[in-house]
């Protein structure tokens, strides 16, 4: 796991650093890596909101089977089952793949942000271990805290002048990195604690209130378009519950900087989402669906008497 970290730190690392030294601003570096990732899955985006678009016209045929097999839920969900595979339909297809993408992201710019002398700031092997090892005796770190050990060259650049090895630029570097790191007097680079209540708290919380926003948007668009999969508890689980609790949840296991890339992502995902609704209105697209399929179903209709009538 460790080599997968090191792995993803490198291209993370040299993005954070390409948009860093261009802006000055280590939030409007994390702010474009998180647009970047959100182009990456409009195609998935629209693909789900087709999705929806499908579901809506195979609600007539789900509503027969249930009427059908009143009484019999296994029935009803073996030929529902049945009629999504003739339909070439799965409605679990698209609704936890964005989150599954998310996840090299994620610790990637965990790993580039937990060691930004190395990943960002690319200093020299020498220097970076100079400073880690001095932090070790300035700070008294246990062998638990070793993982974040250039985090803490940041957190007591102050106390670490003059070591050998260590250039004047160097130290310049890291202090404006350091500044960088404090956003409204938050550091990005210090991780939440669930024991010790302070300011840190509020980026996992904003992040899971903003990943909220969107699921509770998708939760009534789809009880008014599909009423009985938005009562499909591994859809709900899916959707609604899924990306708030792992917002919460990795907002305390990782540095601060993670939960800013979450609560960036959570509300260009919920401004993704009305703007998609708007413009794939699903009632639109099955009418479209209809029409397809009325097309391809005169052309095979087209193809079979043109056969018969060559063949007689």
């Amino acid at each position: 796991m460790t080599a997968l970290y090191d792995m993803l730190a490198v291209p993370f690392g040299y993005i954070l650093g390409f948009f860093y030294n261009i802006s000055g601003s280590y939030l409007l570096a994390i702010l474009v890596i998180t647009v970047i990732t959100r182009l990456v899955l409009l195609p998935s985006a629209m693909r789900q909101q087709k999705s929806s678009a499908a579901q809506m016209r195979l609600q007539s045929k789900i509503r027969r089977i249930q009427e059908m097999y009143k009484g019999n839920q296994q029935k009803i969900n073996e030929e529902t089952q049945a009629l999504y595979q003739r339909e070439g339909f799965n409605p679990m297809s698209s609704g936890c793949l964005p989150l599954l993408i998310q996840f090299p992201v994620m610790i990637g710019l965990y790993s580039a942000i937990r060691t930004p002398l190395t990943s960002v700031l690319h200093l020299g092997s020498d220097v970076v271990t100079a400073l880690t090892d001095a932090v070790q005796k300035v700070a008294e770190i246990s062998t638990q805290g070793r993982a974040t050990l250039q985090i803490e060259v940041l957190n007591h650049l102050d106390e670490l002048s003059g070591i050998a090895g260590v250039s004047a630029s160097d130290y310049a570097a890291i202090e404006k990195f350091r500044d960088a790191f404090q956003i409204f007097g938050i550091n990005l680079a210090e991780r939440p604690e669930m024991n010790h209540f302070n300011v840190l708290w509020l980026l996992p919380i904003i992040s899971g209130v903003t990943a909220l926003l969107t699921s509770i948007f998708m939760m009534l668009r789809q009880r008014k378009q599909n009423p009985s999969q938005a009562n499909n508890p591994m859809m709900m689980g899916c959707t609604f519950l899924m990306g708030p609790a792992f917002s919460v949840y990795f907002g305390f296991q990782f540095p601060g900087g993670i939960s800013v890339y979450w609560i960036i992502g959570n509300i260009l995902s919920f401004i993704q989402t009305v703007v998609l609704n708007l413009i794939y209105k699903p009632e639109k697209l099955m009418a479209q669906l209809m029409i397809d399929e009325t097309v391809q179903a005169r052309a095979r209709e087209k193809s079979i008497k043109e056969a018969v009538k060559y063949r007689d």
